[in-house]
């Protein structure tokens, strides 16, 4: 039995090793499931097998899950995989549209409920409080909660 464990230990890494150079995920999910196999496995007939071999192999897949979530992300693949960047806030950010509270404006589009107004030559999207407000009809704003400006027709 102690014969298969180590196959199934090292056919787990060569997998993972593989998914570094042939990415695609199917290898490293072959190989994470090899190497919970043989932890299973080594724990299971540890009597027979001897517990060094059990200890090894869960010392390794820990291991190999800290690299992973470790080194992966900043590697040129992890770098294709994960997303790095952060979007920068802009003027229209929900900070901003505090300023709009109070202000009137005009209805572009139909607001049915939501739509475009422009308020203070500015053109945002808008929602009504659930009625449906014409285009070309004057509007106030009456909130603003995250980045939705609520509107009520004047």
């Amino acid at each position: 039995m102690g014969k298969y464990i180590f196959g199934l230990y090292l056919i787990g890494i060569i997998f993972i090793l593989l998914e570094i150079y042939i990415p695609g995920g199917v290898l490293g999910i072959i190989g994470f499931v090899s190497l919970l196999l043989c932890v299973a496995l080594s724990f299971t007939f540890g009597v027979n097998f001897g517990l060094l071999m059990s200890f090894i192999t869960l010392v390794s897949l820990a291991a190999g899950v800290y690299f992973v979530i470790k080194y992966i992300p900043e590697s040129p693949i992890g770098k294709k995989l994960f997303l790095t960047r952060t979007l920068k806030r802009d003027k229209d950010t929900e900070e901003s549209f505090d300023r709009f509270i109070g202000k009137e404006g005009i209805a572009i589009t139909d607001l049915r409920p939501s739509g475009t107004a422009k308020i203070n030559n500015r053109r945002i999207d808008v929602v009504t409080e659930g009625d449906y407000i014409d285009k070309d009809k004057k509007i106030s704003v009456i909130a603003v909660e995250g980045n939705r400006v609520i509107v009520r027709e004047i």
